[in-house]
């Protein structure tokens, strides 16, 4: 009888042992992108992932990037790589620079191979860093931005990054690849002071896409810092014609009258 009484009690401290180890009750692991940077946590639902990515790219189409960073923020879970690159570029949006960088080092953390092919990373690193006035870091920046662009320039003819699928959190930022690619590369030589270079370069982003504001807005600052200020009015106010709403350009403008 006492034998089988010590049997029982040792199965049941057994079973609470168990139970309380591996028990329905368990704490959730919280994601921890430092330990484990490959590790994309599959989405719980697959419908309402969707929805929230797709409102998240409504809000930063108009331009609402305080109610896209929940969602994004939401998104890092399920995809965490996409949705640093979009934080990202929200706060650098909202000149939130310090928070930008952090996403974009992030971001920089989880994909670590093929980095040669987002040269944009680079260049919003360079963005953010120009925003808190480190101008040597900016530069450093975006002179990698420039050798980056220049190698998808020179591949497109044969391993051609424009002609693969984008991800869902480059398709909405960047509008057309090659144009918005050579855009940012004309922003970079005009930042160090490369002026030339940058009207040749954001002269072939015209070519491709004549309607593109941001491309002529540039072109005006090239041709400002140059010195030719009627070419850059020219362009300043091709940029307000197709944007109305061109903030930098209307600025630019007023400031020359």
């Amino acid at each position: 009888m006492k034998k089988t009484t010590f049997l029982t009690l040792a199965i049941l401290i057994l079973t609470a042992l168990i139970l309380s180890t591996f028990g329905c009750s368990t704490i959730p692991q919280i994601p921890n992108i430092q330990q484990n940077p490959n590790k994309q946590q599959p989405p719980q639902n697959t419908s309402i992932t969707l929805q929230k990515r797709k409102l998240a790219l409504s809000y930063s189409e108009q331009r609402q990037y305080e109610k896209a960073i929940p969602l994004y923020k939401e998104l890092i879970e399920v995809d965490p790589l996409g949705a640093y690159y979009a934080l990202g570029i929200s706060y650098l949006k909202l000149n939130r620079f310090k928070e930008a960088i952090d996403s974009f080092e992030y971001f920089i953390r989880l994909k670590k191979t093929w980095l040669n092919y987002v040269p944009e990373v680079w260049f919003n690193l360079g963005l953010a860093y120009d925003g808190l006035h480190k101008t040597e870091i900016a530069n450093q920046h975006f002179q990698k931005a420039i050798s980056f662009y220049n190698y998808r320039l020179r591949s497109q003819n044969s391993f051609s990054f424009y002609h693969q699928k984008e991800s869902w959190w480059t398709q909405r930022f960047k509008g057309d690849r090659r144009t918005k690619g050579l855009n940012n590369l004309g922003v970079a030589y005009n930042k160090l002071d490369r002026h030339q270079e940058a009207i040749t370069t954001l002269k072939k982003a015209i070519k491709i896409q004549p309607n593109y504001p941001d491309a002529h807005y540039n072109l005006g600052v090239a041709y400002q810092q140059l010195g030719k200020i009627q070419k850059a009015i020219a362009e300043y106010k091709e940029a307000l014609r197709l944007d109305p709403e061109h903030t930098a350009a209307r600025k630019s403008l007023n400031r020359i009258n």
